[in-house]
């Protein structure tokens, strides 16, 4: 990391602690069927929270020395947003009224909307009740939506500032 310039290291810094510390909530969430309520509320926080968060990216992108790098951070915090949020939330439904009989325990989150993010879906979970099943095609509209413009947006920005820059 000594190669790497100051704002290089100040922005992966950043995206790190901010996706530890999404774990960490995620990770110490006391989540129970008495509380499954709070998976919810937590994954719905992270999955909207994602939006604001990623227009404030897409602006560093523009304003920064290293635009392939913001983008690539932007990213990469995006997908662990969408991935922590909705994990979240699948964690909650899964304790509340047998919505996700075969998930049981918030590694079984990650696991189930990381293959409905990659749409590999192995088949080995899968959502029993109808809420479970909505929020799961809400995961793969905003997996297509979400993070595919926001890639895209991204990749664009930076090429542009790359552009910019050498003119």
């Amino acid at each position: 990391m000594a190669l790497l310039e100051p704002e290089w290291k100040r922005s992966i810094r950043q995206t790190m602690t901010n996706v530890v510390a999404l774990v960490l909530v995620f990770s110490l969430a006391p989540i129970s069927p008495q509380r499954w309520w709070l998976g919810v509320i937590v994954g719905l926080l992270v999955v909207v929270g994602s939006v604001p968060l990623m227009v404030k990216r897409m602006k560093a992108v523009s304003s920064s020395s290293s635009p392939y790098l913001e983008a690539g951070l932007a990213i990469l915090m995006m997908v662990a947003m969408v991935v922590v949020g909705f994990a979240a939330v699948y964690v909650g439904l899964s304790k509340h009224n047998q919505q996700f009989p075969s998930l049981h325990t918030k590694l079984d989150g990650i696991y189930f909307t990381v293959t409905t993010l990659a749409t590999v879906g192995y088949g080995d979970l899968a959502p029993a009740g109808q809420l479970a099943r909505g929020v799961a095609v809400i995961q793969m509209i905003v997996d297509i939506l979400v993070i595919g413009v926001a890639a895209r947006l991204a990749m664009r920005v930076a090429s542009r500032e790359a552009e910019a820059r050498k003119s």
